[in-house]
């Protein structure tokens, strides 16, 4: 019970924070620190501390292999959010990413940790290098939503609460996979979507796109520190090279900002 309180208290702090920082600095910042593993961390710790080091190392291939789901989601709902309206995008993105994940289901028996790896990082530089382009003088919708913030906080909670529960039954490898579900991501995408339209939901992704390299170095140094260090050095060292890779990378990824 004390694990769920904590739970629902850290999600519903960070969506509280990134909207607060997207409405007042600019979607692309806000997705930059949504970016930060601030959803698939505390699932990894909790996971270690219920299930055990094994366990949670045994879910980090399935983890890329989610972060890849992740990537189609963010595309998808990118270019379907141009035809279709907020929540037909979200549950055709979400079908997209399992549909992704149930596919590379089948190779992860074949690949390790090592070699998803190296495959993530090649697609995460071929999406930044192929990531579309946004009308920034396009006008968008602004629409008021009664409980916006509070709306985005019992979302993600609920979200949260209910992937680490469904962990004990689901296995290491879907348990991996729906460690990086687009929790975070969907909750800013729809809402970003529905008050301001799609060209400002493109610059929260891209925020998100900018940080993806960092958390995926971050999940990457859990495999070799869980288990040789300490829980709470662990996820500090990860967490040091995240933010460090991050910031490199929300510098760089400036010059991406074209017009139509």
């Amino acid at each position: 019970m004390l694990i769920t309180i904590i739970k629902a208290f850290v999600m519903c702090t960070v969506i509280y924070g990134v909207t607060k920082v997207s409405k007042k600095w600019g979607n692309e910042l806000g997705g930059l620190l949504a970016s930060l593993p601030w959803v698939a961390g505390p699932i990894m710790v909790f996971i270690t501390i219920e299930q055990g080091v094994p366990f949670a190392k045994s879910t980090i291939s399935g983890i890329m292999i989610g972060l890849i789901s992740w990537l189609v989601f963010c595309f998808a709902y990118m270019y379907l959010g141009e035809k279709f309206k907020p929540l037909k995008t979200l549950l055709l993105s979400y079908l997209s990413y399992f549909i992704i994940g149930f596919i590379l289901i089948f190779p992860s028996q074949i690949l390790n940790v090592h070699m998803w790896f190296l495959v993530l990082l090649c697609l995460v530089f071929l999406a930044i290098a192929n990531y579309p382009k946004i009308n920034i003088l396009e006008k968008g919708t602004s629409k008021n939503l009664k409980y916006d913030t509070q709306l985005r906080m019992v979302t993600i909670s609920l979200f949260v609460i209910g992937i680490t529960y469904f962990a004990q039954t689901l296995g290491p490898t879907w348990s991996g996979i729906l460690t990086p579900f687009p929790v975070m991501t969907s909750v800013l995408a729809f809402f970003t979507h529905y008050t301001e339209g799609i060209q400002n939901t493109k610059l929260i992704l891209r925020g998100m796109l900018g940080g993806i390299l960092g958390f995926t170095s971050f999940l990457y140094s859990q495999y070799f520190l869980l288990g040789n260090v300490n829980l709470v050095l662990a996820i500090s060292i990860g967490l040091f090279i995240n933010l460090v890779i991050t910031f490199f990378m929300g510098r760089g990824l400036k010059r991406y900002y074209v017009v139509k």
